[in-house]
Protein backbone atom coordinates (compact mmCIF):
# COMPACT_ATOMS: atom_id res chain seq x y z
CA UNK A 1 0.00 0.00 0.00
CA UNK A 2 1.42 3.38 -1.01
CA UNK A 3 2.11 6.09 1.56
CA UNK A 4 0.31 9.38 0.92
CA UNK A 5 1.36 12.52 2.80
CA UNK A 6 -0.60 15.76 2.54
CA UNK A 7 1.66 18.76 3.20
CA UNK A 8 -0.55 21.74 4.06
CA UNK A 9 2.41 24.13 4.31
CA UNK A 10 1.32 27.46 5.92
CA UNK A 11 -2.36 27.20 5.01
CA UNK A 12 -5.81 26.67 6.57
CA UNK A 13 -7.41 28.47 9.49
CA UNK A 14 -8.42 26.90 12.79
CA UNK A 15 -12.01 26.50 11.57
CA UNK A 16 -10.94 25.05 8.22
CA UNK A 17 -8.81 22.53 10.09
CA UNK A 18 -11.79 21.53 12.24
CA UNK A 19 -13.91 20.88 9.13
CA UNK A 20 -11.02 18.98 7.56
CA UNK A 21 -10.62 16.72 10.58
CA UNK A 22 -14.37 16.11 10.83
CA UNK A 23 -14.32 14.95 7.22
CA UNK A 24 -11.49 12.44 7.66
CA UNK A 25 -11.73 11.25 11.27
CA UNK A 26 -14.29 8.51 10.64
CA UNK A 27 -12.61 7.24 7.48
CA UNK A 28 -10.25 4.30 7.42
CA UNK A 29 -7.16 5.45 5.52
CA UNK A 30 -4.28 3.71 7.24
CA UNK A 31 -1.82 4.84 4.55
CA UNK A 32 -2.72 8.55 4.65
CA UNK A 33 -0.76 11.07 6.71
CA UNK A 34 -1.43 14.76 7.31
CA UNK A 35 1.22 17.49 7.74
CA UNK A 36 -0.52 20.63 9.03
CA UNK A 37 1.11 23.62 10.69
CA UNK A 38 2.61 22.56 14.02
CA UNK A 39 -0.09 24.36 16.03
CA UNK A 40 -2.67 21.90 14.64
CA UNK A 41 -0.75 18.66 15.09
CA UNK A 42 -2.39 17.81 18.41
CA UNK A 43 -5.87 18.08 16.87
CA UNK A 44 -5.00 15.47 14.25
CA UNK A 45 -3.48 13.15 16.84
CA UNK A 46 -6.52 13.50 19.11
CA UNK A 47 -8.79 12.64 16.18
CA UNK A 48 -6.87 9.41 15.60
CA UNK A 49 -5.32 10.60 12.35
CA UNK A 50 -1.66 10.17 11.42
CA UNK A 51 0.11 13.49 11.93
CA UNK A 52 3.40 14.53 10.33
CA UNK A 53 5.42 17.58 11.34
CA UNK A 54 6.49 19.86 8.50
CA UNK A 55 9.86 20.47 10.13
CA UNK A 56 11.82 19.92 13.34
CA UNK A 57 14.58 21.73 15.21
CA UNK A 58 18.19 20.74 14.63
CA UNK A 59 18.72 21.16 18.36
CA UNK A 60 17.81 18.79 21.15
CA UNK A 61 16.53 21.35 23.68
CA UNK A 62 17.26 24.89 24.82
CA UNK A 63 17.00 28.57 23.98
CA UNK A 64 15.91 28.34 20.34
CA UNK A 65 12.88 30.61 20.16
CA UNK A 66 10.32 29.47 17.61
CA UNK A 67 11.74 25.97 17.18
CA UNK A 68 9.90 22.73 17.96
CA UNK A 69 12.08 19.90 19.27
CA UNK A 70 11.82 16.27 18.21
CA UNK A 71 11.06 15.15 21.77
CA UNK A 72 8.18 17.64 21.92
CA UNK A 73 6.69 16.23 18.73
CA UNK A 74 7.12 12.72 20.05
CA UNK A 75 5.36 13.70 23.28
CA UNK A 76 2.36 14.78 21.19
CA UNK A 77 2.17 11.39 19.52
CA UNK A 78 3.75 12.55 16.25
CA UNK A 79 6.07 9.91 14.78
CA UNK A 80 7.03 11.44 11.43
CA UNK A 81 8.55 14.71 10.26
CA UNK A 82 9.39 16.19 6.89
CA UNK A 83 13.03 17.32 6.68
CA UNK A 84 14.85 19.31 4.03
CA UNK A 85 11.84 20.48 2.03
CA UNK A 86 13.00 22.73 -0.81
CA UNK A 87 11.18 25.70 0.71
CA UNK A 88 13.09 25.25 3.96
CA UNK A 89 16.34 24.94 2.02
CA UNK A 90 15.55 28.04 -0.08
CA UNK A 91 14.11 30.45 2.49
CA UNK A 92 15.83 29.28 5.68
CA UNK A 93 19.13 27.90 4.33
CA UNK A 94 18.43 24.50 5.85
CA UNK A 95 20.95 22.53 3.77
CA UNK A 96 23.51 22.44 6.56
CA UNK A 97 20.90 21.52 9.19
CA UNK A 98 19.23 18.56 7.47
CA UNK A 99 21.65 15.98 8.88
CA UNK A 100 21.27 17.31 12.44
CA UNK A 101 17.49 17.31 12.14
CA UNK A 102 17.47 13.70 10.99
CA UNK A 103 19.67 12.73 13.93
CA UNK A 104 17.30 14.48 16.36
CA UNK A 105 14.35 12.56 14.92
CA UNK A 106 16.11 9.20 14.97
CA UNK A 107 17.10 9.78 18.62
CA UNK A 108 13.37 9.89 19.37
CA UNK A 109 12.65 6.82 17.21
CA UNK A 110 10.76 9.02 14.74
CA UNK A 111 10.76 8.57 10.97
CA UNK A 112 12.20 11.39 8.86
CA UNK A 113 10.74 12.08 5.42
CA UNK A 114 13.78 13.49 3.64
CA UNK A 115 13.05 15.75 0.67
CA UNK A 116 15.60 15.90 -2.12
CA UNK A 117 15.50 17.23 -5.66
CA UNK A 118 17.12 19.34 -8.34
CA UNK A 119 16.26 22.80 -9.64
CA UNK A 120 15.61 23.68 -13.29
CA UNK A 121 19.20 24.70 -14.02
CA UNK A 122 20.57 21.47 -12.54
CA UNK A 123 18.08 19.45 -14.58
CA UNK A 124 18.89 21.32 -17.82
CA UNK A 125 22.63 20.90 -17.24
CA UNK A 126 22.24 17.15 -16.64
CA UNK A 127 23.55 17.52 -13.07
CA UNK A 128 20.43 16.21 -11.37
CA UNK A 129 21.78 12.79 -10.37
CA UNK A 130 24.89 14.41 -8.88
CA UNK A 131 22.65 16.72 -6.84
CA UNK A 132 20.51 13.81 -5.65
CA UNK A 133 23.55 11.78 -4.60
CA UNK A 134 25.11 14.68 -2.70
CA UNK A 135 21.89 15.45 -0.83
CA UNK A 136 21.62 11.82 0.27
CA UNK A 137 25.28 11.68 1.34
CA UNK A 138 25.01 14.91 3.31
CA UNK A 139 21.77 13.84 5.00
CA UNK A 140 23.05 10.36 5.94
CA UNK A 141 26.46 11.57 7.15
CA UNK A 142 27.70 9.93 10.40
CA UNK A 143 24.48 7.97 10.98
CA UNK A 144 24.82 4.24 11.61
CA UNK A 145 23.28 2.03 8.94
CA UNK A 146 20.81 0.36 11.25
CA UNK A 147 19.18 3.73 12.00
CA UNK A 148 19.06 4.87 8.38
CA UNK A 149 16.40 2.26 7.70
CA UNK A 150 13.82 4.49 9.37
CA UNK A 151 14.26 7.22 6.74
CA UNK A 152 11.82 7.71 3.86
CA UNK A 153 12.93 9.78 0.86
CA UNK A 154 10.61 12.12 -1.05
CA UNK A 155 11.91 13.00 -4.50
CA UNK A 156 10.62 16.47 -5.34
CA UNK A 157 12.06 18.13 -8.46
CA UNK A 158 12.10 21.77 -7.38
CA UNK A 159 11.13 22.95 -10.86
CA UNK A 160 7.86 21.02 -10.55
CA UNK A 161 6.71 22.03 -7.06
CA UNK A 162 3.64 24.26 -7.28
CA UNK A 163 4.24 24.99 -10.98
CA UNK A 164 1.92 22.47 -12.56
CA UNK A 165 4.86 21.24 -14.65
CA UNK A 166 5.13 17.47 -14.23
CA UNK A 167 8.24 15.51 -15.20
CA UNK A 168 7.64 12.62 -17.55
CA UNK A 169 7.15 9.19 -16.03
CA UNK A 170 10.49 8.20 -17.50
CA UNK A 171 12.24 11.11 -15.77
CA UNK A 172 10.65 10.28 -12.41
CA UNK A 173 11.32 6.56 -12.78
CA UNK A 174 14.97 7.22 -13.64
CA UNK A 175 15.62 9.30 -10.52
CA UNK A 176 13.69 7.04 -8.14
CA UNK A 177 15.47 4.03 -9.57
CA UNK A 178 18.81 5.77 -9.10
CA UNK A 179 17.98 6.65 -5.47
CA UNK A 180 16.99 3.09 -4.63
CA UNK A 181 20.01 1.59 -6.34
CA UNK A 182 22.43 4.07 -4.75
CA UNK A 183 21.07 3.54 -1.22
CA UNK A 184 21.02 -0.24 -1.66
CA UNK A 185 24.63 -0.38 -2.88
CA UNK A 186 26.13 2.17 -0.48
CA UNK A 187 24.07 1.67 2.68
CA UNK A 188 22.79 -1.89 2.16
CA UNK A 189 19.06 -1.47 2.67
CA UNK A 190 15.94 -0.92 0.59
CA UNK A 191 14.51 2.56 0.95
CA UNK A 192 10.98 3.79 0.26
CA UNK A 193 10.81 6.71 -2.16
CA UNK A 194 7.80 9.00 -2.56
CA UNK A 195 7.23 11.38 -5.44
CA UNK A 196 6.21 15.00 -4.87
CA UNK A 197 5.75 17.88 -7.28
CA UNK A 198 2.37 19.15 -8.52
CA UNK A 199 0.64 15.86 -7.66
CA UNK A 200 -3.07 16.32 -8.33
CA UNK A 201 -6.16 14.63 -9.71
CA UNK A 202 -5.30 15.61 -13.28
CA UNK A 203 -2.00 13.74 -13.36
CA UNK A 204 -2.43 10.93 -10.82
CA UNK A 205 -3.63 8.39 -13.38
CA UNK A 206 -0.42 8.94 -15.34
CA UNK A 207 1.79 8.93 -12.24
CA UNK A 208 0.24 5.66 -11.10
CA UNK A 209 1.81 3.96 -14.11
CA UNK A 210 5.25 4.42 -12.55
CA UNK A 211 6.24 1.08 -11.06
CA UNK A 212 8.94 2.09 -8.58
CA UNK A 213 7.17 4.89 -6.67
CA UNK A 214 6.18 4.00 -3.09
CA UNK A 215 3.79 6.89 -2.53
CA UNK A 216 3.31 10.63 -2.87
CA UNK A 217 4.01 13.87 -1.03
CA UNK A 218 1.07 16.07 -1.99
CA UNK A 219 0.94 19.86 -1.67
CA UNK A 220 -1.90 22.05 -2.94
CA UNK A 221 -4.28 19.20 -3.74
CA UNK A 222 -4.26 18.13 -0.08
CA UNK A 223 -5.74 21.44 1.13
CA UNK A 224 -9.28 20.67 -0.03
CA UNK A 225 -10.44 17.52 1.72
CA UNK A 226 -12.82 16.32 -0.99
CA UNK A 227 -10.17 16.75 -3.70
CA UNK A 228 -7.62 15.01 -1.51
CA UNK A 229 -9.96 12.09 -0.86
CA UNK A 230 -10.57 11.76 -4.59
CA UNK A 231 -6.81 11.63 -5.12
CA UNK A 232 -6.41 9.04 -2.36
CA UNK A 233 -9.04 6.83 -3.94
CA UNK A 234 -7.20 6.90 -7.27
CA UNK A 235 -3.94 5.66 -5.75
CA UNK A 236 -3.40 1.92 -5.56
Amino acid sequence: MKLIVGNFKMNLSYYEIEKYIDFFKEKDYSNVFFAPSSIYLQKFVDAGLYAVAQDVSAYEVGAYTGDVAAFQLKNLGVNYSIVGHSERRKYYHDDELVNKKIIRLLEQEMKPILCIGENKEERDNKKYLEVIEKEIKDAFNNIQKEYLKDIIIAYEPIWSIGTGVIPTNEEIEEVIGYIKKYVKEKYEFDIKVLYGGSVNNKCIETLEKIENVDGYLVGGCSLKYEEFENLINNIH
